[in-house]
């Protein structure tokens, strides 16, 4: 008989007394001796006191990060930065371009000897510079950041300084040396970094060029006596003048239209002299192409008619004037180089004179002003940074200047300015 056989025959006895339940052999000696072992207290045991889970958590060595804290904590932080920023881009403008449309900002005039500001829409009105001295006659620089002004130290003497400060009147520097006889005019470069100014008149006329940073100006020479500097747009790099050249044989001065190469000194001609012939006013389009001038015939009456000609002195054209009218002075350029706002009279005189704004291409005389705006006008109307209106200054019969006038360019309406001002127009432009 084979082993397999002998083993499958006593199978069934086997499965049966493994399923029968038995007690191990050593089973009484481990209770005796267990018996004779007192029980450990069951207050030494972890887990009557801690949880299980707490207890099995305690070998992780790095925390678990409060990631919803830290989410809640970052979106606060952004949108605390968010606003810092829109704060922060509020209050700050961008400067506004040298030259073309830009939006209008604040008026600056000197009333009693202090500057003030003025909002156009409200007329609210604030005091920027104030203090002892006589300041006046502010002028904005073409990016509406600065403001500069005459500094005398008495009303009626002949010497000043000019001073340079922020649009709101602080960080005021004076950038011209003490002892300037007769400051005419100034304007700033379109950079604002450089100062073109005047002093004197007709043959007495000398140019500076003064730096923001109150170095000793330079003065512009030529062999030519330079009358009404003006900056060319867009970049500056020349200056249009009416140039003299002297008496001549029968007495009267030649003179003509001429622009300087501020680097070189170089001096090329617009408007040759004519004999009997002075010009004033010499005025750039906004784009630097274009200037305007005003020219006189020698006449015992008023004969002065506007004149636009191109920068290289070609295409020469005179502006229109309406039937009736005898004269026409044109001030300054709207900001797209579109019109030309003047005054033009209907006598030989001062007697009959009317505000005018002129197309630029002298397709037309243009439009009217609805009121009488004075006597008699230099250069005091000029446009706002938007072309929205024109502000102005007239002058009295007695000579001396009105209250500021405003004028509707699209219809010619005349209104008073809501604040009081007799000092040349000078309005901010703003950038976006």
């Amino acid at each position: 008989m084979r082993s397999m056989d002998r083993f499958d025959s006593r199978l069934p006895q086997l499965l049966e007394e493994l399923s029968q339940p038995r007690t191990p052999d050593w089973f009484d000696d481990f209770v005796g001796l267990t018996a004779r072992t007192r029980q450990r207290p069951a207050w030494t045991l972890p887990e009557r006191w801690h949880s299980m889970t707490e207890i099995a958590r305690q070998p992780v060595v790095a925390p678990r990060l409060p990631l919803r804290s830290v989410a809640i904590a970052l979106l606060i932080l952004a949108l605390a930065l968010g606003t810092l920023f829109v704060v922060v881009a509020g209050n700050r403008r961008t400067p506004a371009p040298p030259f073309g449309l830009a939006k209008t900002g604040l008026v600056a005039f000197d009333r009693d000897g202090d500057i003030f500001t003025a909002d156009p829409k409200t007329g609210t009105e604030h005091a920027i510079v104030t203090g002892p001295t006589f300041d006046q006659d502010p002028v904005w620089s073409l990016d509406g950041t600065r403001l500069a002004y005459e500094q005398r130290t008495k009303v009626l003497t002949h010497t000043g300084q000019l001073v340079v400060v922020d649009a709101d009147g602080s960080n005021g520097r004076v950038v011209t040396p003490d002892g300037l006889i007769d400051i005419s005019s100034y304007t700033f470069s379109p950079d604002g970094q450089e100062i073109l100014v005047t002093t004197g008149s007709d043959r007495t006329s000398a140019a500076y060029i003064a730096k923001l940073d109150g170095s000793q100006p330079r003065q512009l020479t030529s062999d030519l006596i330079i009358n009404e500097p003006t900056w060319r747009p867009p970049d500056g790099h020349e200056i249009a003048f009416v140039g003299t050249t002297g008496f001549q044989d029968n007495g009267d001065e030649a003179t003509g239209v001429y622009a300087m190469d501020i680097a070189t000194g170089a001096v090329r001609t617009i408007r040759p002299p004519v004999a009997g012939h002075q010009q004033s006013g010499p005025s750039w389009s906004p784009d630097g192409t274009k200037l305007a001038f005003n020219e006189w015939h020698d006449d015992p009456d008023l004969t002065v008619l506007t004149h636009v000609i191109g920068a290289d002195g070609s295409g020469d054209r005179v502006l229109p004037i309406p039937d009736g009218a005898r004269w026409q002075f044109s001030a300054s350029w709207s900001n797209d180089g579109r019109r030309l706002v003047g005054v033009r009279g209907y006598t030989g005189g001062y007697d009959d004179v009317r505000g005018a704004v002129v197309p630029a291409d002298a397709s037309s005389p243009g439009i009217e002003m609805t009121k009488p705006v004075g006597t008699d006008c230099c250069d005091s109307w000029v446009f706002a940074p938007d072309d929205s209106f024109i502000l102005g200054l007239p002058t009295q019969a007695s000579g001396g200047h009105g209250q500021q006038l405003t004028v509707d360019p699209a219809t010619g309406v005349v209104g008073k300015a809501r604040w009081t001002a007799t000092s040349n127009p000078a309005i901010q432009r703003l950038g976006n």
